[in-house]
């Protein structure tokens, strides 16, 4: 049986982002957590597909509960992210909470048009 630390070990993976950067992340975002964000904001899923500013809280949020170190916002933000590695985690946090694959590549599309600045 896990004890709580060994619990909360496991749920923790670390992964290299595109641009080399190690940090450690939750192995999956729970229902419970996606919809807490989810009524945090008063929005749905598919209102945040329809609706671009939406979307972009609903990311950020995401990216902010995925990653654990370093800690989001506190040592960096969403927007310190480079491109590749923001659409690197935006991929991961879609398919942890079950976003369907067209509407993920439609975003990585837009990303990888938009490049960074």
């Amino acid at each position: 049986m896990l004890n709580l630390k060994e619990y909360k070990k496991k749920a923790v993976e670390e992964v290299e982002l595109p641009s080399g950067m190690r940090i450690k992340v939750r192995r999956s975002i729970s229902q419970y957590t996606f919809m807490k964000i989810c009524a945090e904001h008063d929005i749905t899923f598919e209102e945040g597909k329809a609706d671009p500013k939406q979307m972009v809280t609903l990311a950020e949020e995401l990216i902010r509960t995925y990653v654990i170190e370093p800690k989001m916002p506190d040592e960096w933000d969403v927007d310190d992210l480079l491109n590749e590695d923001f659409l690197f985690l935006y991929e991961r946090v879609m398919a942890l909470i079950g976003g369907r694959r067209e509407d993920r590549e439609a975003i990585k599309k837009i990303g990888e048009q938009q490049g960074d600045f």
